[in-house]
């Protein structure tokens, strides 16, 4: 059996100060580093003011600039059997204009049980490009936002 001597303890009880001190500061900056990468990404979902909300009984025209994307949230339709839909007009490096249709609208019946419901997808349509958004036997409604590249 060892017998700790004053200086033993004290030199023991001293270790755990700055062992402690090390762990709060440590401790401080995980925190810290916490707060910013939370704050990032609050910051991601953007101000909800930079998304605009649209009903569209005919068609819509975007035009998303060469420095922009279009990111288009939902697209949805109330009722009806033809599908409202989302094309792109792009001009490829050959000059030719080529149009895509890349979402159909989802159609929200209410009297749908819960299975049956069907997703709302998300898109981003990089620029520069025309987004042309054409309603189908029923009233359409998107929300979108241009953002920066």
């Amino acid at each position: 059996m060892s017998i700790l001597t004053r200086e033993h303890r004290s030199a023991l009880l001293l270790s755990g100060v700055h062992s402690m001190k090390s762990s709060l500061r440590l401790l401080a900056a995980v925190f810290v580093c916490l707060f910013f990468t939370l704050a990032k990404f609050a910051a991601a979902g953007g101000n909800p003011s930079d998304w605009t909300s649209a009903i569209v009984q005919q068609s819509l025209s975007i035009t998303v600039g060469a420095d922009k994307s279009l990111v288009i949230r939902n697209f949805t339709q109330d009722g009806g059997s033809l599908r409202g839909f989302i094309s792109v007009t792009m001009t490829n490096s050959s000059n030719v204009n080529t149009a895509d249709h890349v979402l159909t609208a989802t159609i929200v019946d209410q009297f749908l049980s819960e299975g049956l419901l069907e997703p709302v997808n998300e898109i981003v349509i990089a620029g520069p490009s025309t987004v042309t958004v054409t309603a189908g036997d029923a009233a359409c409604f998107i929300t979108y936002r241009k953002i920066d590249d």
